[in-house]
């Protein structure tokens, strides 16, 4: 700035000495001593008075510069950005903050459309803006987006004010964005808390003075039985469903009011919407205005209905607990953070020996052999600190005897302190249950084999798996099924196909290959268990390649006689057609048609006796399982654990099944074998199986209609069981809310009874009313129904071999009709 004013004094100086120049000099030679003093004077007073004058102007040189630097920096870094527009919008001049605004340079800015920084939504907006600015000459403002490069969108406000040419304008734009989301972060804040209060499971309300409801939460206008809370607005106690407790609300509220006091978590009750009495926890508090004056009650309450009966099962599960914890036969300890003993179940005092008070305080190692009570400290930390599972040092009685235990420990609390507890379990059964196992495990007549699930490796087999498969002890151990070549990786996918959702299979048919080659069909379950923090699979595979041969020589056999039997039929209508024109011939070929009758019941009296026969020496070996299986359970049942009765279980299971299949496969083929007809009299056979079937009748609450029955000539027992099988799956196939309903009716047409036994039970898909049936064909799982799917086959042979037919059509409403027909005695 001084260099500025420097360069003005040299100028003026320069234009004073070339006026000077223009004018005429004086000719001060003629002026006397004294003249000469006061013109000297004269210029010395004139020159200080310009030396003072520069001097003011100096100055105020100063304070202008000064002035301007301030205008200039507020201009520039005033926070409202500041645009000169020309009329087509271009930018001519504008200041620093509104370059930041645009996110550019100034001199970028400069000769740019401001138009290109509106976004799209914004920017009709901003023409109308500028037309009325220029055209009306008048000051407009609008609100608009500024989209800056580089930065997040701005909500501004323009002003535009026209100068007097009208050629230009000057614009403030002043940044609205906080306000902006100020006022979005307002609304959503008012929304929150709407929605806070709608959400929480406290019910809130609030009245007025006159104890009329002004608002409430949703879940408090739902418990009124409304679904607005709007609804509620206007109403008071007695207009809703806890009328009943209206007066005592309403002196809660008036006490509140009248005292401004609060009452906080008062128990009351309430009527609900649909009858019921809860209890609630309510607190009021007094509602004041801005002033501090009470306009009113506020509330809040919580159903604490399930909560009291909470508290009564808690008391309740404390007993229980106190009961469990002193009957438990596990040795069970609580310590504190050193280890010492502070409480413990009564199996300790009583198995153990020691009293009470010598436990209580002492350290748990004490328990221990003294011997091995260091190693029991240094295992104790491990499993505190997760780095093993369990302590293996046994502990000992006051007398000194041992107990070979296995102990496991934790982290807890108890009476609201940290502890340490300890479940000490006696193992001394479970070692005698080992060696039973191992016993068992290797006289099983059946193939047995256990497997490591983490490789699938054999750990041990035993003899019948060597006979079975031929191969040595020391060839198995170690290897796995698909190693050893017993089954494909194939078999293995199928086999898993069966399987259930722990890994388990049952029952599974499968084909393994023995060490020579040879295929051997086997019935294979698995079951899964754990030993301690190691998963076994234990396989026990039973040889059915001779039933299996046997079904092969019967499919064989029937197969040869379907063909044999369409044989003679193709030859039966053959001479039928030349009966009608070779009358001569036709007692020869009644001969043949004799001979080959008595061929066909010799087939068949072949294949039942080839059925009897196998299924008799099916019952051999299963006698053999049931027998020792029996044996097992009477003698060994209390000593095992869960698992291993649950094998036991298993085996029986399997095996009462296979007895019940082929004693099926018995009376199937022996049915009418050695039966006679005789007149019976159906109404006698219903009236004794319900007789019979009182108990499931009564149970299911099943109800059975029967007419008048005739008298038919036919097998007595077969007809006995062909009604009980209909009586008995209708009974069993019922619709689970629904008791079974059992008509049973009859017709006579053409010398023919038409029986039906109608049901309203699950009813039978139309693609299954034929395979039902089928002997052994079973359309549901038997997990949800009992049976071996041999009943219906049976109701069918009985019909068929008195001459009739049995088929089944879908009930009136629901359910399934079984018909059948039985030809009239003549």
């Amino acid at each position: 700035m001084k260099t500025d004013n420097s360069q003005t004094s040299d100028i003026l100086r320069q234009r004073a000495e070339e006026l000077l120049k223009q004018k005429p000099s004086k000719d001060y030679s003629q002026l006397s001593k004294t003249e000469t003093h006061e013109i000297i004077h004269e210029l010395e007073l004139r020159l200080t008075e310009l030396e003072i004058q520069n001097e003011e102007l100096r100055h105020l040189w100063a304070q202008t510069e000064v002035v301007n630097d301030k205008y200039t920096g507020l201009y520039d870094f005033t926070s409202t950005g500041y645009f000169m527009l020309s009329q087509e919008g271009k930018i001519i001049e504008l200041n620093l903050s509104g370059s930041n605004m645009l996110g550019q340079e100034r001199l970028h800015l400069k000769n740019s459309r401001f138009g290109t920084f509106i976004s799209d939504e914004t920017k009709p907006t901003f023409n109308l803006f500028l037309n009325k600015v220029f055209s009306d000459r008048s000051k407009e403002s609008c609100e608009v987006c500024l989209l800056s490069a580089g930065n997040f969108p701005l909500f501004v406000t323009l002003t535009g004010i026209a100068n007097d040419n009208g050629d230009q304008c000057l614009v403030p734009v002043v940044d609205l964005t906080e306000r902006k989301q100020a006022e979005e972060a307002l609304l959503t804040s008012h929304q929150i808390t709407e929605d806070i209060i709608n959400a929480i499971p406290v019910r809130v309300f609030w009245k007025d003075m006159n104890l009329v409801y002004l608002g409430c939460n949703k879940s408090f206008a739902n418990d009124a039985g409304y679904s607005n809370p709007t609804d509620i607005i206007g109403k008071d106690d007695h207009q809703l469903t806890w009328s009943n407790q209206a007066d005592l609300y309403r002196k809660d509220d008036r006490h509140v009011i009248d005292s401004g006091c609060s009452k906080l978590l008062i128990e009351e009750p309430q009527t609900t919407p649909d009858g019921n009495t809860i209890t609630l926890l309510t607190s009021k508090i007094p509602m004041r205005n801005s002033k501090g004056e009470i306009i009113g009650v506020l509330g809040t309450y919580i159903d604490i209905t399930e909560r009291k009966h909470v508290d009564d099962l808690l008391v309740q599960t404390r007993h229980n607990y106190e009961t469990f914890f002193n009957t438990i036969d596990d040795f069970l300890f609580v310590l504190d953070d050193h280890g010492n003993i502070i409480h413990t179940n009564t199996t300790v005092i009583q198995r153990l020996g020691f009293p009470m008070e010598e436990l209580i305080g002492k350290s748990v190692l004490m328990v221990h052999p003294p011997e091995r009570r260091d190693e029991a400290a240094k295992i104790i930390g491990q499993m505190l600190n997760g780095e093993t599972q369990f302590c293996p040092v046994p502990i000992v009685t006051n007398s000194g005897i041992q107990i070979p235990v296995e102990t496991r420990v934790s982290r807890g609390f108890w009476d609201g302190k940290a502890a340490i507890f300890g479940v000490t379990k006696d193992i001394s059964k479970i070692r005698l249950s080992e060696e039973k196992f191992s016993k068992l495990f290797h006289i099983n007549p059946s193939a047995c084999g256990l497997s490591d699930l983490a490789d699938h490796k054999y750990i041990e087999v035993n003899e019948a798996f060597h006979k079975l498969l031929g191969f040595e002890q020391h060839e198995v151990i170690g290897k796995t099924a698909m190693e050893l070549g017993i089954l494909t990786a194939e078999a293995v996918d199928a086999i898993m196909l069966h399987a259930k959702e722990n890994g388990n299979v049952t029952n599974v048919e499968a084909a393994l290959k023995t060490k020579q080659g040879e295929i051997r069909h086997v019935l294979l379950s698995s079951e899964n268990f754990y030993i301690q923090d190691r998963k076994y699979r234990y396989t026990v595979v039973h040889d059915i390649s001779e039933r299996k041969q046997s079904e092969d020589k019967v499919r064989i056999l029937n197969e040869t006689l379907e063909e044999r039997i369409a044989e003679r039929t193709n030859q039966l209508e053959t001479s039928n057609k030349e009966l009608a024109f070779q009358n001569t011939e036709k007692q020869n070929r009644a001969d043949e048609l004799y001979l080959i009758n008595k061929k066909l019941d010799f087939h068949i009296r072949e294949i039942e006796q080839f059925t009897f026969i196998a299924s008799h020496d099916l019952q051999e070996p299963l006698l053999t399982l049931t027998n020792f299986t029996r044996l097992i359970k009477e003698e060994c049942s209390s000593k095992l654990d869960e698992s291993e009765n649950k094998y036991i279980e298993f085996v029986s299971g399997s095996a009462k099944r296979m007895r019940s299949l082929i004693k099926g496969l018995l009376d199937y083929s022996l049915l009418g074998k050695d039966s006679r007809k005789t007149t019976v009299d159906c109404n006698k056979i219903i009236e004794d199986l319900i007789a019979e079937q009182s108990d499931s009748i009564a149970k299911s609450k099943a109800i059975i209609t029967v007419p008048q029955l005739p008298v038919i000539y036919g097998y007595a027992a077969e007809l006995r069981s062909l009604f009980l099988n209909l009586i008995t799956n209708a009974l069993k196939f019922q619709n689970p809310d629904i008791p079974p309903k059992i008509e049973i009716s009859v017709e006579n047409q053409e010398n023919v009874f038409y029986f039906s036994v109608a049901d309203n039970g699950i009813g039978i898909e139309e693609n299954d009313k034929e395979k039902i049936f089928m002997i052994f064909k079973q359309m549901h799982n038997r997990n949800e129904y009992e049976g071996i799917g041999i009943g219906l086959a049976l109701c069918k042979k009985i019909v068929e071999l008195h001459g009739g037919k049995i088929w089944v059509e879908p009930g009136k409403n629901a359910g399934s009709t079984f018909r059948f027909t039985i030809p009239m005695i003549t």
